[in-house]
């Protein structure tokens, strides 16, 4: 088992052919294709979960397909001039953008405010 944060990948009994993950199956994809070769597989228990399915969320009509519907989300900043900056020398340092983090944040806090 490996955990990363709250995550597992379990190797099957049937010498790795496939991994078991505690992903839901959309954010499964990509690591899955990109780093197992398709074998990560999300466990059933969790594939389908989503925030809105979670007790103590209150959910209202206009936060549910937009924010608690979707289990991943990515925002397309090209063409918004977000510009990253570099720490470090040359190419070798650490990339920052305060611009996409700030997106991210709002994103973030809408997310809380709606399970607190």
């Amino acid at each position: 088992m490996y955990n990363t944060g709250g995550s597992f990948t379990h190797c099957l009994p049937n010498g790795c052919d496939s991994w078991i993950s505690s992903m839901h199956s959309k954010i499964c994809e990509f690591p899955s294709k990109t780093l197992y070769s398709s074998k990560l597989k999300s466990h059933h228990s969790v594939s389908a979960h989503l925030l809105r399915d979670l007790p103590e969320v209150k959910v209202e009509p206009e936060d549910e397909e937009d924010v608690l519907g979707t289990p991943v989300i990515f925002f397309d900043t090209a063409g918004c001039e977000y510009f990253e900056r570099l720490e470090g020398d040359g190419d070798e340092g650490s990339r920052c953008n305060e611009n996409e983090a700030a997106v991210v944040k709002v994103w973030v806090e809408k997310l809380v405010g709606i399970v607190l």
